[in-house]
């Protein structure tokens, strides 16, 4: 096992995954093989391999926050959209203080169009990442989306008084009088 997390850590995942395998013939109850193992499938784009994986944990352990975010990171690169908000859903309600959860699913439910929903969620990461300075950026590029403009501009506004200066070319072109 060591050897594999030593090798994942390198970007060496086709050695990682067989290290995986071997621990897993000794002991086909570790988690963190298959967690680990998954993760190489995933980082390798196998993801339904890597659904195998995170599925053999969550039939026994349906709770663990870990595998059902990463089931649901490989259930979004599959487009399986609404398995992975389901996922993601069930990870926040489990554990409802974990601003990264909420950021997945911000960029999950902006990839469905479901722009609304992934300010809530952003509005959620803002509270819970406050040091996550991208948030205001990436809320104003959904109320562009959204066509709400003064919305945006504020946005972007803040973004770059917080250092984000990736705002300033969507704050020049929608905020600026001269530019609209």
């Amino acid at each position: 096992f060591n050897l594999g997390t030593t090798q994942y850590s390198a970007s060496k995942f086709d050695e990682a995954s067989v290290s995986f395998t071997t621990t897993l013939k000794y002991n086909k109850n570790y988690k963190e093989a298959y967690y680990y193992r998954g993760m190489c499938k995933a980082k390798q784009k196998e993801y339904l391999k890597a659904i195998e994986d995170y599925n053999k944990v969550l039939k026994k352990d349906s709770f663990n926050v870990p595998f059902l975010k990463q089931r649901a990171l490989s259930l979004k690169a599959l487009h399986r959209f609404q398995e992975a908000l389901d996922d993601l859903n069930q990870c926040i309600d489990l554990d409802p203080y974990n601003g990264d959860l909420y950021k997945e699913r911000a960029l999950l439910k902006a990839e469905m169009k479901d722009y609304d929903g992934a300010i809530s969620d952003y509005n959620a990461v803002q509270k819970l990442l406050p040091a996550y300075k991208m948030v205001h950026y990436k809320k104003g590029e959904l109320y562009v989306l959204l066509d709400d403009f003064e919305f945006a501009c504020e946005e972007f506004e803040l973004a770059m008084k917080n250092g984000i200066m990736v705002a300033d070319r969507p704050y020049k072109k929608y905020c600026l009088k001269t530019t609209r």
